[in-house]
């Protein structure tokens, strides 16, 4: 689910579109299969207006279907009678369930990346999603399909769930999810009726290997301490210029395709995991490895030397800085920008 469909996840839809591996319409199709009428009841009182998208049935909206008419959707899941929802039914949903601040908020999101057909690439652990959607410029504007048996093809990554010949690529989007075969380039190429989506995913860094310690030292362009410190005693993170003391040594956890946590090997007992708070732009250390926080992925600028890109789930600043002027660390959210030398680690094994 990209950052537009995240803009949805608020309000009534809070509990329904929580799959990043799948678009919005696929999120609600697959939870309506899934839920019980309890819960389905629940969010009808709650304000959802939905329908049921069944084969040579007309889709009709409502917010008050009873419990029979539920079975009778229940029965149509089984016997496979399901299809996806066209782009006018998730718009009637969208409008008619969420506020209008929310549903003005995600399409104003989708249409400021233009029209016709756009892509986005979401990296989560070992998946990679790749969503597809088709933004019309016109009333009369429809969507395309994929055209051919080899309309969706991929190299350096083993498809998991993909898209078939006459599949539609709907306002809503549609989501693949592949798996990276090895640490090569990824590329994937889609082919419609209304043009091509190309995206690549460069070959990931070679890590150390697991359980491998480390020091990572920031090349910022000030003088000062340098070193990665963790302070297990009360949680924080700094920089010094002093590779004895013992918060200077990380273990590397490999958790991913190019993404791991880092542990501090600090004497003082405390938290040990290196968690970069994207909501507020601060790094710190945290004993559960359930936090978005602690993910970081590797992205290598050189042989030895790298940025440290954070994948908590809160939108903000990513990655991972070093201030050798006042030895302080924190996230910013563009590395590229000349000012920002401290995001370039060096990797010290």
């Amino acid at each position: 689910m990209d950052e537009c469909d995240a803009i949805l996840r608020q309000g009534i839809f809070n509990e329904i579109f929580t799959d990043s591996r799948r678009s919005i319409s696929e999120n609600l199709l697959e939870w309506l299969k899934t839920t019980d009428f309890g819960t389905f009841q629940g969010k009808q009182g709650g304000g959802l207006k939905v329908g049921f998208p069944i084969k040579g049935v007309p889709f009709e909206l409502g917010g008050s279907f009873s419990e029979g008419e539920f079975k009778e959707w229940q029965r149509a899941v089984e016997e496979g009678r399901v299809r996806q929802f066209d782009d006018s039914e998730l718009k009637q949903i969208l409008s008619r369930s969420a506020s209008d601040t929310i549903v003005a908020a995600w399409s104003k999101c989708i249409r400021e990346r233009g029209f016709g057909l756009i892509s986005s690439i979401d990296v989560n652990d070992e998946d990679i999603v790749f969503t597809a959607r088709y933004v019309p410029n016109s009333e009369t504007d429809t969507s395309p399909t994929v055209e051919g048996k080899d309309g969706f093809h991929v190299t350096g990554a083993t498809i998991l769930r993909g898209f078939s010949d006459g599949d539609k690529i709907p306002f809503g989007g549609r989501s693949a999810i592949l798996r990276r075969t090895g640490r090569e380039q990824v590329t994937i190429v889609l082919t419609t009726t209304k043009g091509e989506l190309r995206e690549t995913l460069p070959q990931l860094p070679d890590l150390p290997p697991p359980e491998t310690v480390i020091r990572l030292e920031c090349l910022g362009d000030i003088s000062g301490p340098r070193l990665l410190d963790g302070r297990t005693g009360d949680g924080t993170v700094g920089l010094v210029d002093n590779p004895a003391f013992s918060g200077t040594r990380w273990k590397v956890h490999e958790i991913g395709a190019g993404v791991i946590q880092l542990e501090c090997l600090g004497d003082i007992p405390g938290p040990k995991l290196l968690d970069g708070r994207t909501g507020d732009g601060t790094v710190g250390l945290i004993a559960s490895t359930s936090f978005s926080g602690t993910k970081w992925k590797v992205n290598e600028l050189s042989s030895g030397v790298v940025q440290m890109e954070c994948l908590g789930d809160i939108p903000g600043p990513r990655f991972l800085d070093g201030r050798t002027g006042d030895g302080t660390v924190g996230l910013v959210d563009n590395p590229d920008n000349p000012g920002f030398s401290g995001t370039r680690w060096r990797i010290i094994s």
